[in-house]
Order: C-alpha cells, then sequence, then structure tokens
C-alpha cells in the first residue's frame, strides 16, 4: 500500500521518466502530502492518490506534442509502478477534452457514474477509473510496456 513516505520515491521515479522522455537534466516533479505536481513547457501532470482506497487519480494531464505516445507511456509506468506501491486503481479526474475522453475509451476505463437525485437515473460523469490488473492484461494484449 503507498503511503505518504513513499511519496518521494514516486516523485523520483517520474523525474526518471521525465527527463528521459523529454531529454531533461532538471527534474521538475515536486510532491506534498498526497499530490504530486510535474511540469515544464512540455508537459503537465498533477495527480493524487489515497491509500485507504489504493488508488491514484490523475487531476490534470497534458504535453505540448499530442498523438506521440506520451500519456501511454506514462500510464504503462504508472502500471508497472502499482506492484511497489500497492495500488489497485488509477483514475483520471474531469476528462474535459475530446482527446482525453478518446484516450480513456482506448484503454477502456470506465466512466465513473455521476450524482443525481434520489430516484433520478445516474448521469455519465467526467471521472474515469480502470482496475491495474485488467490494465497490465490490456497492455500486454497491445504490447505496450
Amino acid at each position: 500500500m503507498m503511503i505518504e513516505s513513499d511519496i518521494h520515491e514516486f516523485c523520483a521515479a517520474l523525474n526518471v521518466f521525465y527527463c528521459g522522455r523529454f531529454n531533461y537534466k532538471k527534474p521538475y516533479c515536486n510532491s506534498w502530502h498526497n499530490k504530486i505536481n510535474a511540469r515544464s513547457h512540455k508537459y503537465t501532470l498533477t495527480l493524487s492518490w489515497d491509500a485507504s482506497e489504493r488508488k491514484i487519480s490523475i487531476t490534470a494531464i497534458s504535453f505540448a506534442k499530442k498523438n506521440v505516445g506520451h500519456g501511454t507511456a506514462l500510464l504503462a509506468l504508472l502500471v508497472e509502478l502499482s506492484g511497489k506501491y500497492g495500488y489497485e486503481t488509477i483514475e483520471y479526474i474531469s476528462v474535459l477534452t475530446d482527446a482525453m475522453k478518446c484516450f480513456v475509451q482506448k484503454f477502456e476505463f470506465e466512466n465513473l457514474p455521476g450524482a443525481a437525485w434520489p430516484g433520478e437515473p445516474e448521469l455519465p460523469s467526467k471521472n474515469w477509473s480502470k482496475p491495474v490488473i485488467d490494465l497490465k492484461r490490456l497492455l500486454q494484449d497491445k504490447n505496450i510496456s
């Protein structure tokens, strides 16, 4: 299970990923409490974890260059790190753009039901979730590591 003391190590792994992927020498990931923020002119990532629910939530993500595999590579890294840190679910929160909606649908994330008045049908929401175990299988099937 991911605990607060793991955050610095997790952040260091993201720094290695981003420095390698974008050829940076300076790390841009910062952490505080249960959140990580990574920001440069080439990318933005904000994520948090909930140890009690064993999940991480991506609340902001963007890349300057689109459709070149950055999001897929990051997702593969998060799936890989899940074994070490014990989170079982990955969520994308507030998916607003068509590109992000296509991304979560490509990896078969489930749209979490939105709030509704009692007795009313559930509404679609902007939040998407998927168990890590299912993502591992899907990434293997697509030959993504």
